[in-house]
């Protein structure tokens, strides 16, 4: 009796391994649609609810997005600054981490956790970086007078 379960167990076993390598196979093309498919979609609600939010502040939401395309022109270059920053830091832990003791070794736990530490304090060092701190306030502030200056929305078109 023990032999026909087992025989049972290996016939259930190969048909979900039959059955799980049809899902592990993917088409990447298909994948990278359907992700900007949905980025697609994200961004639009996030535009439609942009839109929808100017309304209830009474501002012209036309207004709105030129007052938000500025303010994207305005915070690019720091956000650059930034970027490039964090970069450095994530390529410097990599480095330091490869410099570590292999595997096994007792070193290599406090070696790693020296570059993760050290990698978080680059990380905070790019954050407080004031230039850039400074720079986004001010894109903030230009952002906030542009929408002072905005219009109230049109009236909705007559029914």
């Amino acid at each position: 009796m023990s032999k026909m379960r087992f025989g049972l167990f290996l016939v259930t076993a190969c048909l979900v391994a039959g059955s799980v390598s049809a899902y592990a196979t993917n088409d990447p093309v298909c994948l990278k649609a359907a992700r900007d498919k949905r980025m697609n979609c994200i961004r639009d609600c996030i535009d439609q609810g942009s839109e929808d939010a100017a309304v209830c502040r009474n501002i012209d939401p036309a207004c709105a997005t030129k007052c938000r395309d500025d303010r994207a022109v305005c915070v690019a270059p720091f956000i650059a600054v930034l970027d490039g920053c964090l970069d450095d830091c994530h390529t410097k832990v990599v480095a330091d981490k490869a410099l570590c003791p292999p595997p096994g070794d007792p070193a290599r736990d406090a070696c790693i956790d020296a570059a993760q530490v050290a990698a978080f304090q680059c990380r905070d060092t790019c954050r407080e970086n004031q230039a850039v701190r400074d720079g986004l306030k001010g894109c903030c502030k230009v952002f906030r007078a542009c929408l002072r200056l905005c219009p109230p929305p049109p009236p909705p078109p007559a029914s």
